[in-house]
């Protein structure tokens, strides 16, 4: 089974901001037009059904995405569950809150949007929470409400940290490290750190080694082949490559059959070309579903 644990829909700039994408941020740091920003960032339900046809993808979780503090994003929950009741055999939603009020103050009106998108919805998870795009600490004590809730609600959180295009993050909220006392606080809440906190990678696994709670997916790194061929034969060497998981982030990466024959076909060539360790099939069908199955509880 191929599962992708990071996905996106939505359209630009309806959901993904100008603020946030718009030629002054992402579009510039990557060189899109103005139609090329709207094509890329507009995932209709049609676009991304062939996507996950064309690749083999039997399920997919869809993040919705509650940014507005800062990047003013916004996908709704409601968006997403109504893509995701089309499918609901193939499609996982995951609720997205933004915690913290203009005033920095913890909004409690978040914990009964995450109880409706679990209780009435059926979404499986919580993500992605962003505390870079937010600034927030991950390890803040007034945000602790959001994972109470999700252990108590029985479903996992994911978290973006490490490092994003997107201008308006700042760098000093996405350490890793911060993880640690979540982790620590909540030992039966499965956390997953988005694109394996890239760049502050290797401390991630470091972590993963220790907390046992802690998983990583490899969305939006399958481009950088010899950094994400690298970083996968540290999880091994770590010990922690059954808590791998395969993601695309789209719409960063698509198509994401390119992504799932890489790792099927390349991932083992490029360890060889570079005089690095291989991996097992055991391992590769651990990273693109068999680890997502134990997180996602399915």
């Amino acid at each position: 089974m191929i599962i992708d644990v990071h996905t996106h829909i939505g359209e630009y700039p309806k959901h993904w901001s100008y603020h946030a994408i718009g030629p002054d941020s992402v579009a510039s740091n990557r060189g899109l037009t103005v139609e090329e920003l709207k094509e890329k960032y507009t995932i209709t339900w049609d676009k991304y059904m062939v996507d996950r046809e064309n690749a083999g993808i039997e399920k997919s979780v869809i993040m919705a995405l509650d940014q507005t503090r800062i990047c003013k994003m916004c996908l709704p929950d409601d968006y997403v569950y109504e893509f995701v009741r089309k499918n609901p055999e193939k499609f996982i939603g995951f609720s997205s809150v933004e915690p913290i009020d203009s005033t920095g103050k913890f909004k409690n009106e978040c914990l009964k949007q995450i109880e409706k998108a679990v209780n009435e919805y059926g979404f499986k998870g919580i993500g992605e929470l962003g505390p870079g795009y937010s600034h927030y600490y991950p390890n803040d004590k007034t945000i602790y409400p959001v994972y109470q809730k999700a252990l108590e609600l029985d479903v996992p959180v994911c978290i973006h940290l490490g490092s994003s295009p997107i201008k308006f993050v700042e760098a000093r909220y996405m350490d890793p490290m911060y993880i640690d006392d979540v982790a620590r606080d909540f030992p039966n809440l499965k956390i997953d750190i988005a694109h394996m906190g890239y760049p502050r990678t290797e401390e991630l696994l470091a972590l993963m080694r220790v907390r046992p709670n802690i998983y990583s997916d490899i969305s939006a790194l399958c481009p950088r082949t010899t950094i994400l061929t690298w970083n996968l034969v540290m999880a091994r060497e770590y010990g922690v490559i059954d808590r791998i998981m395969f993601g695309t982030d789209i719409p960063s990466c698509m198509p994401s059959r390119n992504y799932v024959e890489w790792i099927r076909t390349m991932l083992n060539k490029q360890a060889e070309r570079s005089g690095w360790p291989t991996f097992s099939q055991k391992e590769i069908d651990g990273i693109l579903g068999e680890n997502a199955v134990r997180f996602l509880g399915i």
